[in-house]
């Protein structure tokens, strides 16, 4: 059973912004309602490689569940009945400061509580392309790469793969 069935745990103020896109013909590797998504010149979306482009600020978009067309939120890596596939409506959400979201932790990291999540894209070539990491050594230029806090304690140290975890946006 999933500990939550939707990837915005918490919003505040107005509703934020809600927009559908669809997939590539060809996904270059897998999409998960919470994973941190790009949005391509031609509407299509791919998960976040901002490490392509580490000196601009990138918006802070995820992928969220679109319970009308059948997705719903995974907590297991491996389960792929959620996943969106070529050609999907892939619903995103901008996040704003202060929402509470459930995301991706990539593999071999560890959160502590209040720990600053990165989107950082240094994780694309082992697949794990929009997953959050933490903070690392070099991190201390790139502000504009931050996705907020985590929220909780997680130890993904020896996983090899993401596991979720629960961050409030800055």
């Amino acid at each position: 059973m999933n500990r939550f069935n939707t990837i915005r745990l918490k919003i505040y103020g107005n509703p934020g912004v809600e927009v559908e896109y669809y997939t590539p013909l060809v996904l270059p590797s897998v999409l998960k309602p919470g994973m941190s998504v790009m949005i391509q010149t031609d509407g299509t979306v791919v998960p976040n490689t901002s490490a392509v482009s580490a000196d601009r600020p990138n918006p802070k978009i995820i992928a969220i569940s679109n319970s009308l067309i059948g997705k719903g939120v995974s907590e297991d890596w491996d389960d792929t009945e959620n996943d969106y596939v070529a050609e999907d409506l892939v619903t995103c959400y901008q996040v704003r400061p202060g929402d509470k979201v459930w995301a991706w932790l990539a593999p071999g990291e560890t959160s502590q509580i209040g720990s600053p999540l990165f989107m950082t894209g240094s994780n694309v070539g082992a697949g794990w392309a929009g997953c959050l990491e933490t903070w690392a050594a070099g991190f201390e230029t790139k502000a504009h790469l931050i996705f907020g806090h985590s929220e909780e304690f997680v130890d993904n140290s020896a996983g090899i793969s993401p596991v979720r975890i629960s961050a409030i946006s800055w």
